[in-house]
């Protein structure tokens, strides 16, 4: 049973690259919140988010197991045989070393900048790195050399991966007070020009921690026959949109007493995804729906999109659209009857767009 080849799946300057952006779209996209905090603790915040470990290895806890085993030594040059074409197969011994380690196991499959062209053979699961050797009996006890040359190796490779990211951290470092200062000035040209327009700003609701709010016996008891709860209101998003927009939305509305369905904590372990999005769909009063660009790329979004428009033919309200960096022109193109709907777009802050469907669906 051989091991992969370890090292040898990807190469470590694309991955430090693509870290690198990745930390670019989270600083380009960070909250006006986060202008509250210290920069330093705003740019150490990016670079932990997408920081990389080198694995170390713990050999003082390395255990082993074994197993017996038929192993095939047709081609062990130093048995004698005179038909090599056939597998001859004597008893002997698959032994697994256990090698526990810290850090990101993926970059056990990542090549560094210097590397061998026999790179060593493992196998990673969870937090160990496993090394199996298939012995015959009588040369078991000569495997602690090789067991010994093999750890040196991945050693080497580690280190060689280490050199690179020390030098990436300090590059993290720097891109990241860059882009956040860049982010920072954005905030406060928008600033200027809302300024610039002397209209006054209409006040944020209050948010008031769930505990606090007492809420009405009837929305607690509100159950149909079944047993099953209904819901206020159904949240359908793309899963680029839960972070920034559909995760806050949903407890910035939970916490005015609302029963809200979202996926994250309406859906558990088990639960059929059709048989859940088609139960809230059916039992929720109102459906916001969050358009993005990523929306309109999505399957699951759009057939939640269309439950939601089946209820509306009956001729009830039930859309509640909310627009996320979108354009009127760019949701026509997508749905001519979606562009035509009165919607709240995120652009004021998800404080604004939840005051607005609590004057909705409260009226």
């Amino acid at each position: 049973m051989a091991s992969n080849l370890l090292f040898n799946k990807h190469d470590i300057y694309s991955v430090l690259e693509n870290q690198k952006r990745a930390m670019k779209e989270k600083a380009r996209s960070a909250p006006k919140a986060w202008m509250a905090g210290n920069d330093e603790d705003v740019v150490k915040r990016l670079v932990d988010e997408f920081d990389i470990s080198v694995p170390v290895l713990h050999e003082d806890r390395m255990e082993l197991t074994e197993e017996e085993v038929d192993i095939d030594v047709s081609r062990d040059p130093n048995r004698p045989f005179v038909d090599r074409s056939r597998p001859f197969y004597i008893k002997g011994l698959r032994i697994t070393v256990h090698v526990p380690f810290t850090g990101d196991g993926g970059l056990f499959e990542v090549q560094p900048a210097s590397f061998t062209l026999n790179p060593p053979r493992g196998d990673v699961k969870s937090k160990e790195l496993h090394l199996v050797y298939e012995v015959s009996e009588e040369r078991a006890a000569a495997l602690k050399s090789t067991i010994d040359e093999q750890i040196r190796s991945i050693k080497s490779y580690l280190l060689n991966l280490g050199t690179s990211v020390d030098q990436f951290r300090t590059e993290l470092a720097l891109l990241a007070s860059a882009e956040w200062k860049a982010r920072k000035e954005s905030f406060s040209s928008r600033e200027t020009v809302l300024s610039s327009l002397n209209i006054p700003r209409r006040k944020a609701i209050e948010i008031i921690p769930r505990q606090a709010i007492p809420v009405p016996q009837v929305l607690n008891a509100r159950k149909p026959k079944g047993g099953q709860p209904e819901w206020d209101l159904f949240i359908s998003h793309a899963s680029e949109d839960k972070q920034l927009v559909a995760r806050p939305l949903a407890q910035v509305l939970s916490s005015h007493g609302l029963k809200i369905w979202f996926d994250e904590s309406t859906l558990k372990l088990g639960d059929s995804l059709r048989q859940k999005i088609d139960e809230g769909l059916a039992k929720s009063k109102f459906g916001i729906v969050i358009l993005s660009k990523s929306f309109f790329s999505k399957h699951w979004p759009q057939q939640e999109l269309n439950g939601l428009v089946a209820r509306e033919v009956q001729g009830r309200k039930v859309i509640l659209p909310v627009w996320h960096e979108l354009t009127q022109t760019e949701v026509a193109a997508f749905s001519p009857m979606l562009a035509d709907k009165l919607a709240v777009s995120t652009a004021p802050g998800i404080e604004e767009v939840a005051r607005q469907i609590l004057e909705v669906i409260k009226s």
